[in-house]
């Protein structure tokens, strides 16, 4: 299972973004939810003005700390987010499975 949360961040935000994705968001999957091959990937798409899109994303072999991330770490971590930066950056979630 792939989990990937893309977010729409203000460009006066990125650098500060980049670093909480690496060092709170993704930190945090690899290490209490087993997370592994994590990733941040800046989306070449177009976006709004002023904005630009990134893709976190790591993958997760055990449903059981899937559910946990989902239900208990993430939305702690995304709750701050909102708390720290507001409508500034958005963001969703999308889980995928490798064919």
């Amino acid at each position: 299972m792939i989990v990937n949360t893309t977010f729409c961040v203000e460009e006066p935000l990125i650098s500060e973004f980049i670093e909480w994705g690496k060092s709170v968001y993704m930190e945090t999957a690899c290490r209490d939810c087993f997370m592994h091959d994590a990733l941040v990937m800046r989306i070449l798409a177009p976006s709004e003005d002023n904005t630009v899109n990134f893709a976190i994303q790591f993958r997760c072999d055990d449903n059981e700390r899937l559910v946990e991330w989902i239900d208990t770490y993430q939305p702690v971590l995304l709750d701050s987010a909102a708390k720290k930066w507001g409508q500034r950056v958005l963001h969703f979630t999308t889980l995928m499975e490798e064919m």
